[in-house]
């Protein structure tokens, strides 16, 4: 093998890995935050999203916004909670995980 042949395998390995580290960067970052369970029924839930459309003043859609939100759509949770609508996953899981102070036996934890 010649030297401008070690050259090109060297620099073919360098991109190789280049683009391993940007696929792995790019998974993790289109990988939404991990959602808790319904707090009332222990389900596991799901993020929704929906676009709204503002219209102008005749009719026609002018600008819009996606909007996302969590739920429990479980048929036998009794309560079926859900986030308000958010302008990211991140706020909506946020939302959605954030618990008030756990209490197991009379005791706050």
């Amino acid at each position: 093998m010649n030297s401008i042949d070690k050259e090109l395998l060297e620099k073919l390995q360098d991109a190789i890995k280049v683009l391993g580290e940007v696929e792995h960067a790019l998974e993790e970052a289109l990988t939404p935050p991990k959602l808790r369970p319904c707090p009332f029924c222990g389900k596991p839930v799901i993020y929704h999203t929906t676009v709204y459309q503002k219209l102008d003043q005749r009719g026609f859609p002018c600008d819009s916004t996606r909007y996302y939100w969590v739920k429990c759509y479980d048929h036998d949770c009794n309560v079926n909670p859900e986030t308000k609508w958010r302008l990211t996953k991140e706020e909506a899981a946020e939302d959605w995980n954030n618990r008030c102070e756990e209490i197991s036996n009379g005791q706050v934890k």
